[in-house]
């Protein structure tokens, strides 16, 4: 079904014309439905899988478009294999690592605005960051 399919729908269902729901409003409220039903459910839509490039001394980086929670932050290790990341509150993050500039491998993280957070690296690496989020709004004349 298309947007356009959607918002006809909609009209269709709450029984009304253009003039008294018009196409823009119909619109904003099947992306409104569609974000409300990925902040709330865990569906396959909304997973999304991102990779941040760590460096010596960066802590702070961008959470990917659309972030909604976190899934699964990891990297790969020669020694280890496969390493997970912790997630904590921002506040024992802070208690944590705040004052502490010891380097180490990545081992633990917090979300905090816009920010992922990491524990003080001691290198570079690539993590892998499995994540939900909401996808961008559906627009008139999109072929999915």
């Amino acid at each position: 079904m298309t947007f356009e399919e959607l918002k006809t729908q909609l009209g269709s269902w709450l029984a009304v014309n253009t003039t008294r729901l018009p196409d823009t409003t119909r619109g904003f409220v099947v992306n409104l439905s569609m974000r409300e039903l990925l902040r709330k459910y865990d569906l396959t839509f909304g997973e999304n899988k991102a990779t941040v490039a760590v460096v010596v001394p960066t802590v702070e980086y961008n959470l990917p478009t659309g972030y909604s929670r976190p899934y699964e932050l990891w990297y790969l290790s020669s020694e280890d294999g496969k390493v997970t990341l912790q997630s904590l509150t921002r506040e024992e993050f802070t208690q944590r690592f705040e004052a502490n500039t010891d380097a180490g491998p990545p081992s633990h993280f917090t979300i905090w605005g816009d920010k992922l957070i990491l524990n003080y690296p001691d290198g570079s690496y690539t993590l892998y960051f499995d994540h939900y989020r909401l996808l961008p709004d559906l627009a008139d004349g999109s072929p999915n």
